[in-house]
């Protein structure tokens, strides 16, 4: 026992003196830092224009926004056939449903083309009889007869155009869009404390890792559903690779919360791997500079920041990846 003692002291003693030689210049210390290089003398990537386009290198602007607090809801992919402020979106969720509309759809084109035929031939005859009437070879009742038969013709023109418009686009158009719409039915309790004016967030995926998109609110005509105690919202977004009928998450904001921070699309961060948060900051010229940014948390498709570039500052949204293979060796 008395020796293990003697061994601990001995120990501690020398790491006293080694301490002490590194602190008084005698020896070196345990670690040390050659070529150091600052942040701001990091690698500066310049592109050809043909490397960025090959690359499809998209930039947005750090922003800052109020950013608040936000509740999740089920919404409904919908097609948008409808016409906002007119019409509710109809889903068309079955290829009957689609067949009939593209049937009347066909049949009101048809009322169209047949009702502009008709004003023609009515302007013709109108213009025909208003010369024979300046010359004194027709009378005036006919002139007057065929300006009647002209106006009965452009009301009958407008008619079928505006029955036509209510019908919406075309499916076969629709299906071939990228855009989509989502109706959200909200327990009307609940309605008076969101801001239904905002922009939503759309997930396709439950959590907050899934792929998400923005929408903005559509203009329609109020619908509710007195049974479930809920009303209706609907947004639109870029919907690729959406589905009509597939259910999805959607996050609309809180009424009269939030602050302004500073803010970067989500697909612009990227981390090395020692966990540390960049953006390629967009330097003109086909140059870009990588930045380190402190991530705050992610809401919807942005990426809060603690500390980056300034607002207005354009960064990479899109290719920010394959810059950082390029700048590493990854990639040529």
């Amino acid at each position: 026992m008395k020796i293990m003692s003697y061994r601990i002291l001995l120990a501690i003693w020398l790491g006293v003196v080694w301490r002490a030689a590194g602190a008084d210049g005698g020896g070196a210390g345990p670690s040390r830092v050659e070529h150091a290089v600052a942040e701001g003398d990091l690698n500066r990537l310049v592109l050809t224009r043909e490397a960025v386009e090959r690359l499809g290198i998209a930039t947005a602007k750090v922003e800052r926004r109020k950013v608040g607090a936000v509740r999740l809801y089920g919404g409904l992919v919908l097609l948008p056939l409808g016409v906002p402020g007119v019409l509710q979106p109809r889903p068309g969720a079955t290829p009957e449903e689609l067949r009939r509309l593209a049937e009347l759809q066909v049949t009101a084109d048809g009322a169209v083309a047949a009702a502009a035929a008709g004003l023609e031939a009515a302007t013709v005859a109108w213009r025909r009889a208003e010369e024979l009437s300046r010359e004194s070879a027709g009378s005036g009742r006919a002139k007057d007869e065929a300006k009647a038969l002209r106006d009965q013709a452009v009301i009958a023109l407008r008619t079928a155009e505006g029955q036509r418009r209510l019908m919406g686009e075309d499916p076969e158009a629709v299906l071939g869009k990228p855009e989509r719409w989502i109706s959200v039915a909200v327990p009307s309790l609940e309605l008076s404390g969101l801001d239904a004016g905002a922009r939503a967030v759309v997930r396709v995926t439950a959590g907050a890792g899934g792929a998400a998109v923005e929408a903005e609110p559509v203009a329609s005509v109020p619908s509710a559903s007195a049974a479930a105690g809920t009303v209706d919202l609907h947004y639109r977004c870029a919907g690729r690779g959406m589905v009509p009928g597939q259910r999805v998450m959607v996050e609309i904001a809180v009424a009269g919360s939030g602050e302004e921070v500073l803010t970067v699309p989500w697909s612009a961060v990227l981390y090395d791997a020692g966990g540390g948060s960049w953006v390629y900051e967009a330097a003109g010229g086909g140059a870009y500079r990588r930045r380190r940014v402190d991530v705050q948390r992610k809401a919807g498709v942005l990426a809060v920041l603690g500390a980056g570039p300034a607002a207005g500052v354009e960064v990479v949204t899109a290719g920010a990846a394959e810059l950082f293979g390029a700048e590493f060796g990854g990639f040529k």
